[in-house]
């Protein structure tokens, strides 16, 4: 919950587009949107889940088409990495299993990892969720590296010597908690 109340200062300006990937941390930050975003913003997701979490006139939510993973709970596929390749999202907060930085973020799934390669590649800002937990496990698939990301958001579990690894590697860590000045979202 904190590190989705971090990522609430990251979201784009009233009217923008943001994907939500099915993660929990990520089903966190879409509750977060629901009780304290009043402005229009647009999701897209692969959630199930998140799509009964709003009941908002002013937050727009577009489920991908694809095929449902009963495991992950998660909407995943060919259908869906082609439905991505054709809208526009200005940011994409997404998690996996593990984060390492010799493997990257990872999934175990096949499905989720080349729909959220397809997201990285195609937004223009990319936040990774990651709790301090998931640092030093890697999972199955690759699917971006850290410093891919405009932001790496975590929580305050992580050792300073593990955030100053990836600082030193160019990585933007944010600890929940901290101030960071908002986006404008007029």
């Amino acid at each position: 919950e904190e590190i989705a109340r971090q990522a609430l200062s990251f979201l784009p300006p009233t009217g923008g587009a943001v994907f939500i990937d099915a993660s929990t941390t990520c089903l966190c930050l879409a509750r977060e949107i629901a009780r304290s975003v009043s402005t229009e913003l647009t999701i897209v997701t692969t959630s199930p889940a998140l799509l009964s979490e709003f009941h908002s006139r002013t937050v727009r939510i577009v489920a991908v088409p694809g095929e449902l993973d009963q495991v992950a709970r998660v909407i995943g596929g060919p259908w869906t990495v082609e439905f991505l390749a054709t809208i526009h999202v200005q940011a994409a907060f997404i998690s996996g299993i593990g984060l390492t930085l010799e493997a990257g973020l990872t999934s175990q799934r096949r499905a989720i990892g080349d729909v959220l390669k397809e997201v990285v590649a195609r937004s223009p800002q990319t936040y990774m969720l990651v709790d301090s937990s998931k640092f030093g496990r890697t999972a199955l698939l690759h699917i971006a590296w850290p410093w891919q990301a405009t932001a790496l958001i975590t929580d305050a579990g992580l050792p300073a010597e593990t955030a100053a690894a990836y600082a030193d590697r160019g990585v933007n860590v944010v600890m929940a908690g901290t101030p960071v000045a908002p986006l404008s979202r007029v």
